[in-house]
């Protein structure tokens, strides 16, 4: 077990430093200001989310991305919208 838990970091962490750290800081202040939106509903296919669920939901999506992500720009084209 502590083997897996090991090997998903590694794989998470190569997938964090393909990116510049500069975009990556880009990205990651993308996903913090959701945080801020205290009062927000987003909505995804049909189903509303708060700002938290909306923050995970991105980071998912940057994971299964991986190394394809290496911009903001990219971020916003591919999984944030």
């Amino acid at each position: 077990m502590k083997i897996r838990i090991a090997l998903a970091m590694l794989l998470f962490v190569m997938h964090v430093l393909a990116r510049t750290a500069g975009e990556q800081g880009r990205i990651d202040y993308l996903i913090n200001s959701l945080g801020q939106l205290h009062n927000a509903v987003f909505i995804r296919n049909g189903t509303e989310y708060n700002s938290g669920a909306a923050q995970n939901h991105l980071r998912q999506k940057l994971r299964v991305a991986g190394e394809r992500i290496q911009t903001a720009e990219q971020f916003i084209q591919y999984c944030a919208s």
